[in-house]
């Protein structure tokens, strides 16, 4: 016959009647939107029962959006979520936008404009980079196949590259900006010219 003090998670019969359910109750009171509890946060949606929320991602009652998992906490690191996979920040729980982030088993991920991981040839301080659209990780000292079809190289440290460059015991150049082997042409490097072969190879000797 009083209301209960503490906060709890408790086993009650349900709001609308029917059997029972799981609220989280503070001072008498059923709670909604992002609570925390026993370590972690929740949600709980007053627009179904009250109940928590779980595998979604919802808007807070101050504006920010989380993603909860299947056993309803709050969701950090790298998630898969929707068809795709985002990160979402140790600290402040949201997801994080236009970034390169290591995730929680060590690897590292580039994240878009839309918090989506990244694959392909994507721009990243002010250079570009190619990522394994099967693995997701950054590609190094390799010659790939952008998603637009062109070619590239991208060196020991993950950068495009331009200019001359040792590849598989032979010599190429890749015209700066542009970025894509020369073949078939002279090319210029520290004022000397180099002939590059139908294959992009820096070839010696005579030439026809």
């Amino acid at each position: 016959g009083e209301v209960t003090s503490g906060r709890d998670y408790t086993y009650l019969p349900t709001i609308n009647g029917e059997g029972n359910s799981w609220y989280l109750v503070d001072n008498g009171v059923v709670q909604s939107g992002v609570q925390q509890w026993a370590g972690s946060y929740y949600d709980f949606d007053a627009n179904n029962n009250y109940q928590r929320v779980d595998n979604n991602y919802v808007q807070s009652q101050w504006g920010m959006w989380y993603l909860f998992g299947n056993d309803g906490r709050i969701q950090t690191g790298v998630q898969q979520w929707a068809g795709s996979y985002y990160y979402f920040d140790p600290s402040t729980y949201l997801r994080v936008d236009n970034d390169y982030r290591r995730s929680q088993w060590g690897d590292w991920y580039l994240f878009g404009n839309d918090g989506r991981i990244q694959t392909g040839v994507q721009k990243w301080y002010d250079t570009y980079y190619y990522f394994d659209p099967s693995t997701y990780l950054r590609v190094d000292n390799d010659y790939r196949q952008s998603q637009w079809g062109d070619w590239y190289m991208f060196g020991p440290d993950g950068r495009i590259v331009s200019g001359l460059y040792g590849w598989k015991e032979s010599l190429y150049y890749f015209t700066p900006y542009l970025y894509t082997k020369a073949t078939n042409q002279w090319v210029s490097a520290n004022g000397i010219s180099y002939w590059a072969s139908g294959s992009g190879i820096i070839t010696s000797g005579l030439n026809s």
